[in-house]
């Protein structure tokens, strides 16, 4: 009997680690769509995590203390409220995401939701240690280990199996699964408290499964959703504020609540125009274009009119947008998808260009990435545009368009030139590796971020740059690593 007490609860230990990564995994995430995968972001939720823990531990041992041979109890009752929180999660996440709150409430409504199942994960983890010291001291080594091979085994399912495969919503059900197994294994088998409790457990899996809670206003205008790995995928009706550029219904695609492309006039005439621009910087003598980002694919479809273009790459790291540029913009992707001079990959864009033979080079790069966090991925650091500048030909033209990164890329680039008097273009950037000629360089005009003191970000950290009083110019052959 006391061997298969300790070996019911070495599993208890396993499945309560399982359970207790899944959840830091699932909330880190979650938070890291909303306040972006910034350094803050990821201490803040793990720190937040981790004192969760500590305090759970010691207030497992005062509760030990207080209420002396209650262990299993408290242990049942702990995660019978770790269940509901995930509930309670799951629940009310969805006004967080599409509400209109201040970014303080959002960092505390993630703190609250971090902090709350790790104190209970550190109360399990004391309460495991008094159960099995009560049966023998030499066990209780085996509980930071089984503990831990429960945790490398969710987060090789977290990020191997479920989020890319089921979705978000399959690590919460095997949170629930894995408590549930957890507390099943300590009960005192008794046949009716055993059935009742399973009934309960499918019926909160059910509800995990089945219950969204989306505001009723966003509710009414989403048209088709998606949970990809790198984002929850959603389009939007938005005929109330534009039509489609076909006099369809006007439709917004985002991801995880933020635009990525839409079918307005003015969204496919900024895609188009910038796509037509880049070509006249080369008197439209180009070959290979890359793009870095798809969404609707209309850029990619008005490169594809040049007949003198060979080869179009666009590299997209969501696959649901892909899914959803099939469904909602076919006009433009049925057309790219047929012509043979079109490959569409699916990959890290940071990867895609780090990793391509030194040998491949761009005519035009087109980096239009809706997600802007320097740390994501590595994109929109130093390193990053140094990789698109070793695959770019001479002369080469790069389009970009985030004011924000522009001393950056100045760091990588030797011009960076803005169209004058062109109010669509008003944020746009085509960076080269070659000085414009007299005709076209009156239509432009160079920007000399150098001039000025701002942020170089880069893979490990962000420097302050120092006024200077001229430009600096950097020699060919000094942009590599």
């Amino acid at each position: 009997m006391q061997n298969m007490n300790i070996f019911k609860i070495f599993l208890a230990v396993f499945f309560a680690g399982v359970a207790s990564l899944q959840r830091e995994l699932s909330l880190l995430r979650e938070a890291s769509f909303i306040l972006g995968s910034t350094a803050l972001t990821n201490s803040y939720i793990i720190s937040v995590f981790l004192a969760g823990l500590a305090l759970g531990a010691y207030g497992g041992n005062l509760l030990i203390r207080l209420l002396g041979g209650k262990t299993r109890e408290l242990f049942i009752i702990s995660q019978v409220a770790n269940i509901c929180l995930i509930i309670l999660f799951l629940s009310t996440k969805d006004y967080v995401l599409y509400g209109d709150f201040r970014m303080r409430w959002i960092f505390a409504y993630f703190g609250l939701t971090s902090i709350i199942p790790a104190i209970v994960g550190g109360m399990a983890f004391a309460l495991f240690l008094n159960m099995l010291y009560e049966i023998g001291e030499k066990y209780i080594a085996f509980v930071y280990a089984l503990s831990t091979a429960g945790n490398v085994l969710s987060g090789l399912c977290h990020g191997l199996l479920l989020v890319p495969y089921f979705g978000m919503r399959s690590t919460y059900l095997l949170a629930l699964v894995t408590t549930g197994i957890a507390i099943l294994l300590i009960f005192r088998f008794q046949v009716l408290k055993f059935v009742t409790f399973t009934l309960l457990l499918l019926g909160a899996c059910v509800a995990a499964i089945t219950l969204k809670f989306t505001p009723e206003a966003m509710k009414e205008s989403i048209l088709w959703s998606k949970d990809d790995v790198y984002g929850l995928v959603q389009v939007v009706d938005r005929s109330e504020l534009w039509k489609g550029w076909n006099g369809e219904r006007g439709i917004d695609l985002l991801i995880h609540n933020h635009h990525n492309c839409a079918n307005s006039e003015y969204d496919v005439n900024w895609h188009e125009e910038s796509a037509i621009m880049s070509m006249s910087l080369l008197d439209n003598s180009v070959q290979k274009v890359i793009l870095l980002g798809y969404c609707s694919g209309c850029t990619v479809s008005k490169f594809l009119d040049y007949e003198n273009i060979s080869k179009v790459i666009s590299v997209e790291l969501n696959k649901a947008s892909i899914e959803a540029a099939e469904l909602f913009f076919s006009e433009f992707h049925e057309g790219n998808i047929i012509d043979k001079r079109f490959e569409l990959v699916v990959d890290e864009f940071r990867s895609y260009m780090k990793w391509q033979p030194k040998n491949i080079k761009y005519d035009i790069v087109m980096v239009d990435i809706t997600i802007q966090d320097p740390y994501f991925f590595g994109m929109f650091t130093r390193e990053f545009f140094a990789e698109i500048y070793k695959h770019l030909e001479k002369p080469g033209v790069v389009f970009f368009h985030y004011s924000e990164f522009i001393r950056t890329v100045a760091d990588i680039f030797d011009h960076i030139y803005q169209p004058k008097d062109l109010p669509i273009a008003e944020d746009w950037y085509f960076c080269t590796n070659f000085a414009l000629p007299k005709g076209k360089s009156d239509l432009f005009f160079e920007v000399f971020p150098l001039r000025e003191s701002g942020l170089v970000f880069t893979d490990h950290k962000i420097y302050s740059v120092p006024p200077l009083t001229d430009r600096i110019d950097v020699k060919e052959g000094e942009h590599g690593f």
